[in-house]
């Protein structure tokens, strides 16, 4: 069996994972699905939080584990799990992206987006311009598209802030760390947020040994965790 660590992307916290740690428990995994620092009970970091802040908290996590693990980011979670490869490679089985920025080294998020732009999201910045909340809008229609009504209408209270300064941070990453960590990508085909097309260029700079489509939005932890869950046992097994 596996240790699984789920990260978050933003605007969410833990909580996105709850429909999938079970399912994957039941199988015998063990599973954390952490609250990133500045992020869902620990929001009142949030004004200050930096991405290495995220990335150090992350490889603390996964240096702790009796054995090295599968790590999986979400959205911006991507950039996270990157930088703590970079920090702990050994501790790390396999990298995995759902839907993830596989950012270039020095590159941040806000450029990576841009890209393959497709719609973009209402993004309401905070008066002091150190944060923005997604607009509900945006949300139903880029990220949560494919999601039942009945699991849209959970997620919408439980979003919050995101930082600004961490979308605009650069990652940074080696080819003889963090790129000697065996990755995996799950896109992605019917993602409003983060397109397919974009998906697949961030691949071209950072190539993954496998990459798996499932049909779904940007959030298959909420509209279709039976086949997510399956993906990651076939991930462990393989």
């Amino acid at each position: 069996m596996s240790i699984f660590i789920l990260i978050h992307g933003g605007c969410h916290g833990g909580w996105c994972w709850e429909r999938v740690v079970p399912l994957l428990q039941a199988r015998g995994h063990t599973v954390f699905a952490p609250d990133l620092p500045g992020a869902g009970q620990d929001k009142a970091r949030l004004r200050d939080v930096t991405l290495a802040d995220r990335a150090r908290f992350v490889a603390d996590l996964v240096a702790r584990q009796p054995e090295p693990v599968i790590l999986v980011g979400h959205s911006m979670g991507g950039a996270v799990i990157s930088m703590a490869a970079e920090l702990v490679p050994g501790h790390i089985a396999r990298l995995v992206y759902l839907a993830a920025l596989l950012l270039q080294d020095g590159a941040s998020m806000w450029e990576t987006v841009q890209r393959a732009p497709g719609e973009m999201p209402e993004l309401i910045a905070s008066e002091d311009g150190k944060v923005n909340h997604i607009g509900a809008r945006s949300v139903a229609d880029l990220f949560y598209n494919t999601t039942e009504r009945q699991w849209l209408e959970h997620v919408l209270p439980q979003l919050g802030e995101e930082s600004l300064a961490v979308a605009a941070t650069p990652v940074r990453v080696t080819a003889e760390r963090f790129g000697k960590v065996p990755r995996t990508y799950i896109e992605t085909r019917f993602d409003g947020a983060l397109t397919p097309a974009l998906q697949r260029l961030m691949r071209e700079d950072w190539p993954c040994e496998k990459v798996y489509e499932i049909a779904t939005d940007h959030s298959p932890f909420y509209s279709a965790p039976e086949d997510l869950a399956k993906i990651f046992e076939e991930i462990a097994t393989n």
